[in-house]
């Protein structure tokens, strides 16, 4: 599958979830930004504003870079109060390239993020292979995981999948 159609299918993946779907600017490049939030009483009574930003890359850049704008952009972009105990962000940062070279499989597969009710979470995706790299563990936010891998598998992974008629 060729970039450009994986993009249009997780644009679709996004609002199938309940995702208010945008394009925006993050860290220089145009992405396709998804929003929602959820709350949960097994989170201890807290709601996650989640942005999965989606940017396709050619080449090799600087990842961290856009991690960091990812995660500045969930923050400023979140609906609802002000961040604290029961309140954070996450943003699920996917770089899309037709496939990946070892900079951005280490990248996705290192935890970030030590930022107070903010989590940064990496994933990379080889459009043409069908490889998804995302981190095993987390720094912080250790409730969050089943939540993000479910996001990751229904969103990004979906259409890698072939459409079943």
């Amino acid at each position: 599958m060729d970039t450009d159609a994986y993009i249009d299918g997780v644009r679709s993946a996004l609002r199938t979830y309940g995702f208010e779907v945008e394009d925006a600017e993050v860290a220089g490049r145009t992405v396709v930004a998804g929003q929602r939030s959820d709350f949960r009483w097994r989170w201890f009574a807290s709601r996650l504003h989640t942005s999965v930003l989606v940017a396709q890359l050619h080449g090799p850049e600087p990842l961290d870079g856009f991690l960091e704008g990812a995660t500045r952009w969930a923050i400023e972009h979140r609906s609802g109060g002000s961040l604290g105990v029961q309140s954070g962000v996450a943003a699920i940062a996917a770089i899309a390239m037709g496939s990946l070279g070892p900079q951005a499989r280490a990248w996705a597969a290192t935890p970030h993020g030590r930022r107070f009710a903010a989590i940064a979470y990496p994933v990379a995706i080889g459009a043409a292979t069908g490889e998804i790299v995302q981190p095993r563990r987390m720094i912080i936010g250790g409730i969050f995981p089943p939540f993000l891998h479910d996001l990751v598998h229904e969103v990004l992974e979906a259409p890698l999948r072939p459409a079943v008629h």
